[in-house]
């Protein structure tokens, strides 16, 4: 008898992730995100190092609170990354490098991190559901009818269910989870399904270092689903063509995308549309002020809102006991200083609906010259989705996406009565 043993020899190693992998904060604020150090047989000691791109002194700070993990085989380490924002911090994606080094063994991960003008919220709830028409450049390909209903949320999280048919025939059930602050999704379904809430040009979306951060480039008046809604949107030109993305401003929720993808040596076109929703029903408004003005400057205030039945009647609270009824009134603070702005919007209905956000009335200073608080020192967004588009590829044609490929006919459908229109 002949007995081979075969003996494979595994070199130890570690790896480091971040968790979540992305983050947004707002002026002033302060966080902090989970770095994991994992053991692949490795034992001993990993000594960590954080640094950050690009480098702006004061404006963001990184600290680990410990600089070394212990790890034994296959065990598992943990150190909290904080960050934290100065008063002053502009608008700016970062990104924050995590570098392990023990003996001969290396091993890294990045992070993303953003300063953003406003805080980035959830604007949906849980129950409301949105339903999507999905087609492709292939004929041969029939339309996709994905229907998604908010299960819960927890802080920005938010987890959603889906179910697909075609031609009212149920395909398939699934789930999936999305930060609607970063953009991080798990399991995702309809890529760029929610965006935070109160979304204006130049605000960046989708933080995560897959995307590399995508940018607003307009704000206009549209119809989705029906109705006139605030539409933002993210386009960007690439070697395969022109990639768009749209979500409803007051709820986040993604309007339409059209993106061309290579497959195959050849190029599949992709385009999804929100055709019906029960997230437009309610009053909705939108309202994010500018969060420093100089002392001295009159302060514009606008709130768009969307939803409930018009006209619309507004009382403003400017924070310093005085008010105002007018629409989008301008009003000049007496002296520096924190000041909480509230709206309340009735509309003919009687429904009403308030927000509240603090503006800083910067100390009067001879030499400052403002800079507007628009100006966004951002990442090229063209180059970022150029991985963007290898992404969507895995994510729309492997797991969840077999319904897509050209052996969808050969799957066994289970009758199911069309679902009633919304």
């Amino acid at each position: 008898h002949t007995i081979y043993v075969e003996v494979i020899f595994k070199v130890p190693e570690f790896k480091i992730t971040t968790v979540p992998s992305s983050i947004a904060l707002v002026p002033g604020d302060h966080s902090s995100t989970s770095i994991l150090v994992t053991s692949d047989f490795f034992s001993g000691a990993v000594d960590l190092r954080a640094s950050i791109t690009p480098y702006t002194a004061h404006e963001l700070v990184i600290s680990l609170d410990s600089a070394q993990v212990l790890l034994t085989s296959n065990g598992v380490g943990r150190v909290v990354l904080n960050l934290a924002t100065s008063q002053t911090a502009s608008p700016r994606v970062y990104t924050v490098q995590i570098n392990g080094i023990s003996n001969r063994h290396f091993a890294n991960a990045t992070m993303t991190a953003i300063v953003v003008s406003h805080p980035y919220s959830v604007g949906v709830q849980v129950g409301q559901s949105a339903s999507y028409a999905l087609t492709t450049s292939n004929a041969s390909l029939p339309q996709i009818l994905i229907v998604l209903t908010v299960t819960s949320i927890s802080g920005s999280n938010v987890s959603y269910s889906a179910e697909y048919y075609v031609q009212d025939h149920a395909l398939n059930s699934t789930g999936g989870w999305i930060d609607a602050a970063t953009g991080y999704m798990l399991q995702p379904v309809v890529p760029f399904f929610l965006a935070p809430t109160n979304l204006g040009i130049g605000d960046t979306v989708y933080l995560d270092p897959v995307y590399g951060a995508l940018r607003i480039t307009s704000l206009d008046r549209g119809v989705s689903a029906g109705v006139n809604r605030n539409i933002v949107r993210f386009e960007s030109a690439n070697p395969t063509g022109q990639t768009q993305v749209s979500w409803d401003q007051a709820t986040g929720i993604m309007v339409s995308l059209d993106v061309v993808i290579p497959v195959n040596s050849t190029q599949l076109a992709i385009h999804y549309l929100l055709i019906s929703t029960d997230a437009w029903t309610g009053l909705q408004m939108s309202f994010h002020p500018l969060t420093h003005v100089p002392f001295s400057t009159p302060v514009a205030f606008k709130a768009d809102v969307d939803g409930g039945s018009s006209p619309y009647n507004y009382v403003w609270h400017f924070g310093d006991g005085s008010s105002s009824t007018e629409e989008n009134p301008s009003h000049m603070y007496p002296k520096q200083g924190d000041y909480v702005v509230t709206v309340d919007v009735t509309d003919s209905a009687g429904n009403m609906i308030e927000r509240s956000q603090t503006i800083t009335i910067d100390a009067p200073s001879s030499h400052d010259i403002p800079t507007p608080i628009t100006a966004l020192n951002l990442l090229p967004i063209i180059g970022a989705w150029l991985r963007a588009n290898i992404v969507l590829a895995v994510l729309i044609f492997s797991g969840a996406w077999l319904a897509l490929s050209l052996t969808l006919a050969a799957l066994t459908l289970r009758k199911k009565s069309p679902r009633p229109s919304s």
